[in-house]
């Protein structure tokens, strides 16, 4: 098991390209990864109001993470889309006595997949220097709305969402830029 956890760990930094971002310009970075799964716990209620915590638990094996993502830098603010797809087959089902009508709960191997399509839009503040090392502050989850608004045909939320973004980032960069400019020595020409 540890040669695997070392085999894993080796292979996420192998196929990880950070995404690297120069002040104006565009960027694409690529991640893939494994990827431990958390057990996912069903509960039981029937119409003769019988409830049953953790009724079904379905145990994981090792899945994968594939990401894409790529956005503009507008040298203070980064704007930036991700995309990526996550992966785990199903190990091992456990059922509560509750639900088998047994006195103990009882575990079967089990077959099946568990799978996610995800889409976000964030938002960075940049600090630092592009040649060395560099921090980010951000938040994201914006992408939500607008993938639920899209879902949902409504375009007046959709454009809505949209405006907002392209007015915070543009008023982000206004912003930032001024204070870069009143942080940044002047150089005079002798």
């Amino acid at each position: 098991m540890r040669k695997l956890a070392i085999m894993a760990a080796l292979a996420t930094t192998a196929l990880a390209t950070p995404a690297v971002a120069r002040d104006h310009s565009w960027y694409v970075g690529v991640d893939a990864g494994a990827m431990i799964v958390e057990d996912t716990k069903l509960d039981f209620s029937n119409d003769l109001g019988a409830d049953v915590n953790d009724a079904i638990i379905l145990n994981y094996k090792l899945g994968y993470d594939i990401g894409l993502n790529g956005g503009y830098d507008f040298g203070g603010f980064r704007l930036e889309g991700e995309l990526a797809y996550k992966h785990a087959g199903i190990d091992e089902a456990t059922f509560d006595s509750g639900i088998i009508g047994g006195t103990s709960q009882q575990t079967f191997s089990a077959d099946g997949a568990g799978s996610v399509f995800s889409a976000m839009v964030n938002g960075y503040l940049d600090f630092g220097d592009d040649d060395g090392w560099s921090g980010f502050v951000g938040a994201g989850g914006i992408g939500q709305d607008l993938f639920v608004a899209i879902r949902k045909f409504y375009y007046t939320d959709v454009s809505a969402i949209l405006v907002l973004i392209i007015l915070t980032v543009a008023l982000i960069d206004m912003v930032t830029e001024r204070i870069r400019h009143r942080m940044t020595p002047v150089e005079r020409a002798p």
